[in-house]
């Protein structure tokens, strides 16, 4: 029987680590690389990280997420704001 591992976040909070497979061709980028390409400060990108409000995993000391990752995470948090804008409020919340 193959036991599962997990993970504490900042909080304590454990988390299960969910086996994936690496893909070597992918390109991976750091919370700076993505802080750079969205405009956001990376404090705030590896703050969501570790939330588990931004997919991402540890290399080393460094948050990493794949492309492919964070194209579908964008693309979610866009689907959810044409939904909220076309809920009849007409705005952001």
């Amino acid at each position: 029987m193959i036991m599962p591992e997990y993970f504490k976040d900042v909080n304590g909070n454990l988390f299960e680590i969910e086996e994936q497979p690496i893909n070597f061709k992918e390109k991976y980028y750091s919370t700076k690389q993505v802080g750079e390409l969205l405009s956001i400060d990376f404090k705030v990108i590896q703050k969501w990280m570790r939330e588990g409000k931004m997919p991402g995993f540890v290399a080393g000391k460094e948050w990493r997420i794949s492309q492919s990752d964070l194209l579908a995470w964008i693309e979610k948090k866009k689907a959810a704001a044409l939904e909220r804008l076309s809920d009849g409020s007409g705005c952001l919340k």
